[in-house]
């Protein structure tokens, strides 16, 4: 196809198709390396909310900054950002993770924490503030640091973040030998 002929992707189009047949377009590039971003920036704020208290210098900054990493995501994809952790594997946005291996060691971490909590999937509205997402942050450092606090993040409702718990069945076909 000439270069001509090819289409850019909108975000629509990414949601409605996925990154699959558009690594060439230059939107879809930006998407997939802002994912890695976005995962960053949510794990500083559940890490930082661990080790400071909300108040804290740190957490403020880092509070910004993320939120701005999250917004920019958002309006790049066009809606909600998930991201969803079974097993070994991360998805952001129904996309697998395509990051540095720091990246994705951060991501693991990520899901490790949170199934401590029960939690798999996170979910956060692209118009979210930088209110709720300090709502967020204290919410998990609560949950993750009170063992008898553990199902909190699945029993509470926080406007503009989805908390859940995602089941993963791998079904596999029955094998004939030849």
């Amino acid at each position: 196809m000439a270069a001509s002929e090819k289409i850019m992707a909108t975000a629509e189009d990414y949601l409605a198709t996925g990154a699959e047949g558009f690594e060439s377009n230059p939107h879809a590039e930006r998407i997939i390396a802002a994912s890695s971003e976005v995962v960053l920036a949510i794990y500083r704020v559940c890490k930082n909310m661990l080790v400071h208290t909300a108040d804290n210098e740190a957490v403020i900054k880092t509070l910004a900054v993320s939120h701005g990493q999250i917004a920019e995501f958002g309006q790049l994809v066009g809606g909600k950002i998930n991201l969803t952790f079974v097993y070994d594997t991360v998805f952001v946005s129904g996309e697998l993770l395509k990051a540095a291996r720091g990246t994705y060691e951060c991501a693991t971490e990520l899901a490790g924490l949170l199934e401590r909590c029960g939690v798999s999937e996170l979910g956060f509205d692209r118009e979210i503030t930088l209110e709720q997402l300090r709502s967020f942050g204290m919410l998990f450092a609560e949950a993750l640091g009170n063992p008898k606090s553990r199902g909190l993040l699945l029993e509470t409702t926080l406007p503009a973040v989805t908390m859940r718990r995602v089941t993963a069945e791998i079904g596999r076909a029955s094998c004939r030998e030849r």
